[in-house]
């Protein structure tokens, strides 16, 4: 199993891949294209363990971190990885996976590929519906969007995202640097991938295939994260305090 460390802004999946999750704008719901959102600083993260006592009994099933989302606000995950030993990365929101907009599965499948493989990936910017389209990573707004009961299936349950980062299987990569250099960004950053957004505030954006095949990744030598995303006022009933300050206005 891999170890998990969490400090305030990062999530160390043992010395495999690390995991944050970055600031952007919401994509306005107006019928129109818009240009990519501006990237901002990481989300602070929140340990649910220290505060086990205020949080809703459903975390309790599957402890993990959370974060306060405001209004205005979308997240994308940033993830870092060996370049010499890549990891498979599921993405699970609530009982859909993230890259299919179908119900999660227990093994990994090619066609379509319903996980990444970090590296090459670096980014997620959203998760998939049915229809293949992709919705940004934030709260649901009553202002802006249909209640919850008349969301599409694929589109219920964003206020958890499951984790979770595979190995490889022994002997299929190195386990060190041969030699030295520093760590290059890999081939799909957050803005290197093709990205566009279509109507209703939709967005679009590349999964790079697998180089290595699905039986490359040991599926029992993981580790595993919940994420809960809160809105101002569930972060203050649980912490006790104001959240951390918004950047946007």
């Amino acid at each position: 199993m891999l170890d998990v460390e969490i400090t305030r802004d990062e999530i160390h999946f043992g010395a495999s891949v690390t995991v944050r999750f970055m600031r952007t704008l919401r994509v306005p719901i107006d019928g129109q294209e818009h240009p990519l959102p501006v990237d901002l600083e990481p989300f602070p993260i929140f340990r649910v363990e220290d505060y086990i006592e205020r949080v809703p009994d459903s975390w309790r099933v599957c402890p993990g971190v959370f974060i306060s989302v405001h209004p205005h606000e979308a997240m994308w995950i940033s993830f870092s990885a060996r370049p010499w030993k890549p990891n498979a990365v599921q993405i699970a929101v609530g009982s859909i996976n993230a890259l299919t907009g179908k119900p999660l599965g227990n093994h990994l499948t090619s066609d379509p590929q319903d996980y990444l493989v970090c590296p090459p990936q670096s980014a997620l910017v959203g998760f998939s519906t049915a229809e293949g389209l992709v919705r940004q990573f934030a709260l649901m707004s009553p202002a802006t969007e249909e209640p919850d009961e008349a969301r599409p299936a694929s589109w219920r349950g964003l206020d958890s995202l499951l984790l979770t980062v595979s190995e490889p299987r022994p002997g299929r990569f190195r386990d060190r640097v041969v030699r030295k250099g520093r760590l290059r960004s890999s081939d799909c950053g957050g803005r290197s991938c093709p990205m566009t957004f279509p109507a209703r505030g939709q967005i679009r954006e590349q999964i790079q295939p697998d180089p290595y095949g699905t039986e490359t990744w040991d599926l029992s030598n993981f580790g595993q994260v919940c994420v809960h995303m809160v809105n101002v006022a569930t972060f203050l009933e649980i912490a006790g305090c104001e959240p951390p300050d918004c950047p946007l206005n």
